[in-house]
């Protein structure tokens, strides 16, 4: 119950601090309604179930900006090579389907990792599963790194609050 309230309160702020900044009206009489709503919005999440740290992953805050970090770097990499692909009158490109594991354990570090593959140029995620993603790569140095397992273990320590290794490796 008390994890539950946790949630709704942050929730609440959350909504009404970004109602208040896309509305900037600071009357009482709106800061009233803007308050309701949010109230009512809060109460609708919490009728529905769907406030739970998956919903509201707060517990990622701290790890986060690490993760995303390490991923713009790899969406440089990424890019320089699906660049050099392209242009380069010599390089082959080899486009194909894969299955790469994942070792997620729950929905939210499912949909990081395909979300992860996806803004990595050149893949994109098609599905995924409990065990595994099913990919579609530019080239297959994609693919075995993908296989590597540098991204699915980055996604795993995000989402399990462990700190972020600087492992090499792209997808």
């Amino acid at each position: 119950m008390v994890k539950k309230t946790f949630h709704a309160a942050i929730l609440f702020a959350v909504l009404f601090a970004t109602w208040f900044a896309l509305s900037g009206i600071s009357s009482k009489l709106f800061l009233i309604y803007g308050a309701i709503s949010c109230t009512l919005a809060t109460l609708l999440t919490l009728r529905m179930h769907v406030l739970d740290n998956e919903g509201h992953p707060f517990h990622l805050a701290i790890a986060a900006p690490l993760y995303w970090l390490w991923l713009f770097k790899e969406m440089i990499k990424s890019g320089l090579s699906v660049t050099r692909a392209v242009w380069s009158p010599w390089h082959k490109i080899t486009p194909n389907f894969a299955w790469v594991p994942s070792t997620q354990h729950c929905d939210l570090g499912r949909t990081i990792f395909a979300n992860s593959i996806t803004l990595t140029p050149g893949t994109v995620c098609v599905d995924i599963d409990k065990k595994k993603a099913f990919v579609h790569a530019l080239e297959q140095a994609s693919v075995d790194d993908l296989n590597e397992g540098t991204m699915d273990r980055s996604v795993t320590r995000l989402t399990s609050g462990k700190h972020h290794s600087k492992k090499k490796g792209h997808g």
